[in-house]
């Protein structure tokens, strides 16, 4: 399960799958003002992890299966934009106030990189990618975390690695 607590605290949403991907994966919303269960919808694919962009008010799903990310409304799950991956997202997260996505890539010959997109809005393309980098990581990635400053993402790898990703200068800072 991967749970986020969101809307000033007013919402809980809960992504609801087998630890091994048998099975149905869901979005699960709940209203905590009242405790009131807003809605239940399954997620086609192997969604595994998903994040909150608070500047354009979507969910980024990282889709394993199909090689891409998925950005939708989190009040419906209508996609806004897919994008595909390099490989195998494995985790995500937003940065820069909810402005940049970085995708963990397990990549189809081994090994894995982090995929960092500067997302943009405008009325005629909706969202879409105006740049992306790529940052080779040592191993295949599994979970992603952010620093609380959002200038860092920690990116723990299935050889039992952590590397420090600045996002701004788009580096590995720290392998530890």
């Amino acid at each position: 399960w991967q749970v986020e607590v969101a809307a000033d605290n007013t919402v809980l949403l809960v992504l609801e799958r087998d630890p091994i991907g048998d099975g149905e994966t869901a979005l699960v919303a709940v209203n905590l003002g009242d405790g009131r269960f807003v809605y239940r919808r399954p997620l086609g694919g192997d969604v595994r992890h998903f994040a909150l962009s608070p500047a354009f008010g979507v969910i980024a799903l990282s889709d394993v299966s199909e090689g891409r990310v998925v950005l939708a409304d989190p009040a419906t799950l209508t996609p806004k934009a897919t994008f595909e991956t390099t490989g195998s997202p494995m985790d995500l997260t937003f940065v820069d106030g909810g402005s940049t996505l970085v995708v963990a890539n397990e990549l189809p010959a081994g090994g894995g990189e982090l995929e960092i997109w500067k997302i943009k809005a405008d009325n005629k393309r909706g969202l879409f990618r105006k740049k992306q980098w790529q940052v080779a990581l040592s191993g295949s990635p599994v979970r992603l975390a952010v620093s609380p400053d959002l200038r860092h993402v920690v990116a723990g790898t299935a050889e039992g690695r952590l590397e420090i990703v600045d996002v701004e200068i788009r580096m590995v800072v720290q392998s530890v």
